[in-house]
């Protein structure tokens, strides 16, 4: 039983993958990129303003995804395709959190357009992540290679969470007013885009798309056929349709 529970190489590549990016969630979702915004990008701005363009911006990031992932999923379904949309969104999300260093005072614009942009690539990534699950394991060992990629997020997240929050502490108190030093928020979005791209180096190098189908003449307009059959049968599985959109909503209430 212990040998079975032991992960193997390729798991452990998967798994790697959400410790590369739950320091998004936790450094520029949660903790910093609010206030950053709001000390500094919107820096002039009322606050009831600066937080209602922060709310603006969180809920275009999650309605763009929401429209683009069932479309992109299906698309996905192809030979090959799944690790160039992995590819891509990654980059995207990479590229833009490393931009964020480059927001000046007042730039609230600028500033959400580059979050949102990082943030659909976080969750185009993510997305297409979760997909290769299937991959990686056989069905007997999904619920726990799952539950290790979740756990070990959480984990490996702490330590660059705990090196920004360190470079913010020693700013604040160099600074000694009370708002966050700009120059320990730049670096520590530089911190976040290189660990989300180190440790997804395992992912990128070792894992492949094992069930796909072939590719077909109109693969665009077969996706789209593919997804309105999936929503027609969506109607035979009711509890299952319950439960994504409970979870949907969920999801949207616990983002900042």
């Amino acid at each position: 039983m212990a040998s079975q529970r032991k992960l193997t190489g390729l798991e452990k590549s998967w798994v790697l993958y959400d410790v590369a990016n739950s320091a998004f969630i936790l450094i520029v979702v949660t903790t910093v990129m609010p206030l950053f915004f709001k000390d500094f990008a919107a820096k002039g701005m009322e606050n009831a303003v600066a937080t209602a363009n922060w709310g603006f911006a969180n809920a275009a990031a999650s309605l763009l995804l929401a429209v683009l992932a069932p479309v992109l999923g299906t698309i996905a379904d192809y030979e090959g395709m799944k690790k160039k949309f992995l590819v891509f969104f990654l980059i995207l999300g990479v590229s833009f959190t490393l931009m964020l260093t480059t927001v000046g005072p007042g730039r609230w614009l600028y500033c959400l357009v580059i979050f949102v942009v990082a943030r659909m690539g976080f969750a185009g990534a993510n997305l297409f992540y979760d997909a290769f699950l299937v991959d990686v394991t056989d069905a007997e060992r999904m619920d726990w290679v799952s539950a290790n990629g979740y756990a070990w997020g959480y984990i490996g997240s702490v330590v660059p969470f705990l090196a920004v929050i360190g470079l913010i502490m020693v700013g604040m108190n160099a600074q000694n007013n009370g708002t966050l030093p700009e120059l320990s928020a730049k670096i520590g979005f530089g911190i976040v885009a290189l660990w989300w791209l180190v440790f997804s180096i395992p992912l990128l190098r070792k894992v492949r798309q094992r069930h796909f189908i072939p590719t077909e003449p109109r693969p665009i307009h077969s996706s789209f056929h593919r997804l309105f059959d999936t929503f027609r049968e969506i109607r035979h599985h009711r509890r299952a349709f319950i439960f994504l959109i409970a979870y949907f909503f969920i999801l949207m209430a616990s983002t900042p």
